[in-house]
């Protein structure tokens, strides 16, 4: 059941495996695929 729901969870969440486990604990990583609202460090240094 326990695998049932993480797969779920990064689904909908995200494609990134990596993801999953970052996001609840620290999203930087995912930032900008993601979180879209803390893409700003992200963006900059692409845009920049």
């Amino acid at each position: 059941m326990s695998a049932t729901q993480h797969s779920v969870q990064q689904s909908p969440a995200n494609d990134d495996d990596t993801d999953l486990p970052n996001m609840p604990g620290e999203p930087e990583p995912p930032t900008t695929e993601d979180l879209p609202d803390l893409p700003e460090p992200q963006e900059v240094g692409e845009d920049g």
